[in-house]
């Protein structure tokens, strides 16, 4: 799912502010007599993001208004998400990522690259509605355990 997606699930829409280097992105909050906006701003070529909120009357760029700037006390793990995200797609960040510095196959044993952890038979385990164990399998993990890094091979 790309960013903007996940934007618009949360109730975001992209505003279009007249700057090319910014992306906005802003909600609706409102209650009845008190209009509310939360918006967060993604300053391309400074790598900054400004989160923002105006109450009592929606602020558009350019045109005298009046509205108050309203405190953002909420950060919610979905927008953390999409803001992440869309830090991905803008090239902000760049994934971490190891390998296994042993000559063993990663389900059996696994050393990190970056932090040196070791891991042992990676073991899952399927059990039935009744919480009944049914088989053990083993498994490849896809990231260190311990400092969060994609293994490659």
């Amino acid at each position: 799912m790309t960013a903007k997606e996940m934007f618009e699930k949360l109730g975001y829409y992209e505003k279009d502010v007249g700057y090319t280097n910014i992306l906005c992105y802003e909600t609706d909050v409102s209650i009845p007599d008190v209009p509310h906006y939360i918006g967060l701003q993604f300053v391309l070529n400074h790598e900054y993001i400004s989160i923002y909120s105006h109450v009592g009357g929606k602020y558009e760029y350019g045109k005298e208004r009046n509205y108050s700037y309203g405190a953002f006390n909420g950060f919610d793990v979905e927008l953390l998400r999409a803001v992440e995200q869309q830090m991905r797609e803008l090239g902000w960040l760049e994934e971490e990522t190891c390998t296994n510095k042993l000559e063993y196959d990663s389900r059996d044993v696994f050393k990190c690259s970056n932090c040196g952890f070791i891991s042992v038979h990676q073991t899952g385990v399927k059990s039935d509605e009744d919480n009944r164990v049914e088989f053990f399998y083993s498994y490849k993990p896809k990231y260190c355990p311990n400092c969060g890094g994609k293994i490659v091979d």
